[in-house]
This record gives structure tokens, C-alpha cells and sequence, in this order.
């Protein structure tokens, strides 16, 4: 894993051709209940040197598809992590413009696991902020969706 952080640091976007295999093995490195947190940590390291250095389009898409879906919690809360600091990466303006982002987020904080939740507010806590962040909510995430986040977003404001 050390390897995998060295190449994605010293060759980033030349990695983008890897980049889903390794999303893929690294998610599932944390998801495994037999690995040390070490072992754990290490992935996540290498998984933040991909959302730092490969092209965030990529990045983007192999996240969404493999670790958004996935029945693992912990798989889940590493994804919603990689999102959190890619959406840090690319800013509000690119992250709103992605209607699949904003899904993704709204889906984040939505979720069963405690663990994932945190991540999908504090960006949330970002976008929400953006002059545009009204007409692309209204325009991407489903009434039903609304209303629940809405509620987040209220105690947000509270707190």
C-alpha cells in the first residue's frame, strides 16, 4: 500500500488507468474484519493519496459505483470519507455542477451507519453555503430525500 501512495504522488494522473482496480481492492481492504488497524489505515492512506492525485472524474465514478452500493458499513464510511475529501478537492462550485455528487452526499447523510453520516454533513455544511446550492438541491435530490435532509439541515443550523 505504501507502493500504490509513491505511485499515485509521484505519477497522478498517469495512475488513472489503475485507479478503479485499486479503489476496488482498497475498499475492500477496509471492509475486512480480519485486518489490523494498521492494515486499515494503510488502505485509507493510499485510498486518499488516489483521491489526491488521480483525476477526480475517475476517482469519482469508481467511489460512487463500487463503495456508495456496497452492504458494508465500514466499506460505506471509507467511501463517504474519499467523497468528503474529494469534494474538500474540487470545491463547491465543481462538486454542485455533478448531479451525482450531490446525490451521493445526500445519500451519505441519509445513511443507516453512524459511521457514515458525519462525513455526508460536513459537506453538506459546505454546499449548502454556495449561492447555487438551492436550485441544484431542488433540481437533484427527490422530494422524499428533501424533506428527510431537510431536517439535517435544520438541526445543522442549530447547532
Amino acid at each position: 500500500m505504501d507502493t500504490v501512495i509513491s505511485l499515485c504522488v509521484h505519477l497522478k494522473k498517469d495512475m488513472d488507468g489503475e485507479a478503479e482496480m485499486m479503489v476496488n481492492v482498497l475498499l475492500l481492504k477496509t471492509a475486512q474484519a480480519s485486518a489490523s488497524s494498521f492494515i486499515q489505515q494503510k488502505a485509507s492512506s493510499a485510498l486518499e493519496a488516489l483521491v489526491q492525485n488521480c483525476s477526480a472524474a475517475r476517482v469519482l465514478n469508481v467511489l460512487l459505483t463500487t463503495g456508495m452500493s456496497h452492504r458494508n458499513a465500514a466499506v460505506r464510511a471509507s467511501t463517504a470519507q474519499q467523497l468528503h475529501l474529494l469534494a474538500d478537492r474540487l470545491g463547491a462550485d465543481k462538486v454542485l455542477k455533478g448531479q451525482s455528487f450531490l446525490t451521493a452526499v445526500g445519500k451519505i447523510c441519509l445513511d443507516a451507519s453512524a459511521e457514515v453520516r458525519p462525513h455526508g454533513h460536513a459537506v453538506l455544511r459546505e454546499l449548502v453555503l454556495h449561492k447555487d446550492f438551492t436550485k441544484m438541491w431542488k433540481k437533484t435530490i427527490g422530494e422524499k430525500d428533501r424533506c428527510s435532509l431537510r431536517k439535517i439541515l435544520i438541526d445543522m443550523m442549530k447547532g
